[in-house]
């Protein structure tokens, strides 16, 4: 038999439990509504840095388009400018301005400030078959300009064979360079077109009995900025000395009794 206090106690049990459960109902009902705001702000999150992305991506790309813009409008203005300058319109006139081959000479005595023989610019005409052109213009002389400048500056023993050259046999003789400088330049590797390695330089002066001395020279003024090239200009300047290596070669090839 129950008395009147175990049916309280039975009650306080019962409304206790309820009690209970209900506040966790409650707190679980808000937690899930806790979840759920931050699972929508997670969302809105996402949203809002995907916007961001789209937005740098875009200013990225104005970006890159504005600095083209201003580089290219910079170089336009930089252009005109130069254009405007009394030396670019020197070095680049509109008309191309020419000057008579008789003027020539002491043009280039002029200009390179080094004497020049009779018999080197005889040369130079030569190598540069300018023979029968009564006039020239900016552009050819300034490479005429740049081969005398190189011969007016090559080794003493090569000036001598300059000045002593027989010019009415040159033409056969630069076909001759010319197939030379293409063997020379033939299974070369990374190397620019129009130019050979100075190694390749240096093995046949060594074949053509050049004595060391003067052969370090001739590759030291060939690879004067030690990039291991010899370009056809540099070749052009030194023909005097490599049709005496192959004259050399051919007539003794196991090896010439004197040096030169």
């Amino acid at each position: 038999m129950y008395d009147t206090t175990d049916l309280f106690d039975n009650e306080f049990v019962v409304v206790t439990g309820f009690v209970a459960q209900t506040t966790a109902t409650d707190e679980v009902r808000r937690l899930d509504v806790h979840i759920s705001r931050l699972q929508e702000k997670l969302r809105e999150a996402d949203i809002r840095i995907e916007q961001l992305e789209d937005t740098e991506k875009f200013m990225q790309s104005y970006n890159r388009e504005e600095y083209t813009r201003r580089l290219m409008a910079n170089v336009r203005s930089n252009t005109f400018v130069r254009a405007q300058s009394d030396l670019y319109r020197k070095l680049h006139p509109p008309v191309d301005e020419e000057m008579d081959i008789d003027e020539l000479e002491e043009a280039l005595r002029h200009i390179n400030g080094h004497l020049i023989s009779t018999k080197e610019m005889h040369y130079i005409y030569r190598i540069l078959d300018l023979s029968g052109r009564p006039r020239i213009n900016m552009q050819l002389f300034c490479v005429i300009a740049a081969l005398s400048e190189k011969v007016a500056q090559v080794n003493p023993f090569v000036k001598k064979l300059i000045n002593k050259f027989d010019f009415e046999a040159l033409d056969t003789k630069m076909e001759k360079s010319k197939e030379l400088f293409r063997l020379l330049a033939q299974g070369e590797i990374d190397i620019p077109d129009g130019k050979v390695s100075s190694s390749s330089v240096l093995v046949d002066l060594l074949a053509g009995g050049i004595t060391a001395t003067h052969t370090r020279q001739v590759v030291g003024k060939f690879d004067r900025e030690k990039k291991g090239v010899v370009d056809f200009l540099d070749f052009l300047t030194y023909i005097p000395l490599f049709l005496e290596v192959h004259t050399r070669i051919v007539s003794n090839p196991f090896g010439p009794d004197d040096d030169l």
